[in-house]
């Protein structure tokens, strides 16, 4: 199965990978020793009610543990 992932470099760029779990672990690793450990990347759910185009990260797989853009209060 598929999915898309949203791959954050350290200075700042993105890409979006669509492969299978299997094919992102190898060269994830590869990505992270090529960048010191400081890739991010996010699983990126399909989300039909998003006619724009427009998917918002909200499962974090690693990468800096800094908040989401999305506040919950309690």
């Amino acid at each position: 199965m598929r999915h898309t992932f949203k791959v954050t470099y350290p200075d700042g760029d993105m890409e979006y990978w669509h492969n299978s779990i299997a094919e992102v672990i190898p060269e994830l690793k590869r990505v992270q020793k090529l960048h010191d450990n400081k890739v991010q990347i996010d699983l990126v759910p399909w989300m039909p009610s998003a006619p724009w185009g427009y998917h918002k990260p909200v499962i974090k797989v690693s990468g800096r543990r800094e908040r989401s853009f999305r506040k919950t209060r309690r």
